[in-house]
């Protein structure tokens, strides 16, 4: 069976924002992506996703390459746990091992 989903705006390029009734019409899974140092701003996924939970029941929720070594463990562990609890466990977590040079130039490095 064929599934369509749809990537949620972002703040980036992509566009007006959704609303929740179009969420529910639309699609039966919604992504959202990761990056940092592209030349734009993106919202962060894992806080995109938890306020598309609160106002949806069925549709899957997913991040399509959070960048995990773009972040503190600790920290991301606590996120996405926090968007599986809000999603009920609609949470599809999608993770890049790598990322753009670019990108991690726009992070702190730890102090020595």
């Amino acid at each position: 069976m064929t599934r369509f989903g749809i990537i949620l705006p972002s703040g980036g390029r992509s566009g007006p924002a959704l609303e929740a009734q179009s969420l529910a019409d639309a699609a039966r899974s919604v992504w959202a992506f990761d990056a940092i140092g592209r030349g734009f701003l993106l919202a962060d996924p894992l806080t995109a996703l938890s306020v598309a939970a609160t106002v949806t029941r069925h549709i899957e929720l997913g991040t399509g390459g959070l960048q995990v070594p773009l972040r503190n463990p600790v920290e991301l562990a606590q996120r996405v746990l926090t968007t599986h609890l809000v999603s009920g466990g609609r949470l599809r977590l999608g993770v890049g091992a790598r990322s753009t040079t670019a990108d991690f130039e726009h992070i702190p490095q730890p102090a020595p």
